[in-house]
């Protein structure tokens, strides 16, 4: 009996599933202002310009951004009447794959867990719902992992752009471990530890570990001012998460980089949980907010 039991709860187990950036392709395109009829079929068809791998390889997905929305962009002033024209008439798409062998390589390992899927999602839409808010205004979202940091741009509550940089925070204990000629654990716990610290006796641990974030950091930058000459939208703030982000001094040396509002994120605002948990949240929050995010998308 007892074992029919346990059979049965495993049977009944359920799970959303985040896919990795790196296993999919989000993108904005336009299109001409064709009947919404005629969409699915005209989608499909542009999107084997922007999609860098053949159809038959992804789950493709697409949704139409509201007008109501692109009413509010400015329109460059140099543009000509005709291009103004076109461009109120076109339709912008949000264009999302991926990859089908990630998918059915996650279905393999929960059915041999005997786990149920629910949804899979692409992980910046989970980071966006658990720490982006509501907001009419431009926010970067950087995922400050181990391996890599992505960025994503929201504006208007919409996803406008993703990028990846291969660099991340293992990059810093690498430079490190190499610097002091210490193994990788005891240079983690040295970054951990002491993080950017300005203090005179950490001086030489900061200009490790300076060059690798300047890198990282210019980037980004570098997107921010694209995105912001591109549409006239000047970006309001920058909210980091992942396990890298915690890295102490980040957000201080990151405002000094972009010159813009930087903070941590704090996912766990959006729920209820006991009090006595706040502080430990709040310090750790950030690194849990994809995992968050998917798990309000089923409540």
């Amino acid at each position: 009996k007892d074992k029919s039991i346990k059979e049965s709860n495993a049977k009944s187990r359920t799970a959303s599933v985040s896919i990795p950036l790196r296993s999919s392709f989000v993108t904005v395109i336009d299109l001409p202002n064709v009947p919404e009829g005629k969409l699915d079929e005209i989608v499909k068809t542009e999107a084997r310009r922007y999609v860098p791998v053949a159809m038959s390889e992804v789950l493709l997905d697409w949704w139409l951004i509201p007008k109501s929305l692109e009413e509010k962009e400015t329109i460059e002033k140099e543009e000509e009447e005709e291009k103004e024209e076109e461009k109120k008439n076109s339709k912008r798409i949000l264009l999302v794959a991926i990859y089908k062998d990630t998918v059915n390589s996650y279905k393999e390992i929960f059915s041999k867990a005997r786990i149920e899927i629910v949804s899979f999602e692409i992980e910046i839409f989970s980071m966006i719902r658990a720490c982006a808010g509501r907001t009419n205004q431009p926010v970067v979202v950087i995922d400050f992992g181990a391996l890599s940091t992505k960025i994503v741009i929201v504006d208007y509550g919409i996803i406008r752009l993703s990028h990846s940089i291969n660099k991340g925070s293992q990059d810093l204990t690498v430079m490190i471990s190499r610097s002091f000629g210490i193994d990788f654990s005891k240079a983690e716990e040295i970054k951990r530890e002491i993080g950017l610290s300005s203090m005179p006796e950490y001086k030489e641990l900061l200009s490790i570990m300076e060059p690798e974030l300047d890198y990282i950091l210019a980037e980004i930058n570098m997107i921010i001012k694209d995105y912001q000459k591109k549409y006239n939208r000047a970006v309001s703030k920058v909210i980091m998460i992942g396990g890298g982000s915690l890295l102490k001094g980040l957000t201080d040396f990151s405002v000094k980089r972009f010159n813009i509002e930087v903070s941590l994120a704090n996912p766990f605002a959006k729920v209820e949980y006991p009090i006595f948990l706040n502080d430990v949240l709040k310090e750790v929050g950030a690194s849990f907010a994809i995992s968050l995010g998917l798990a309000i998308r089923e409540l």
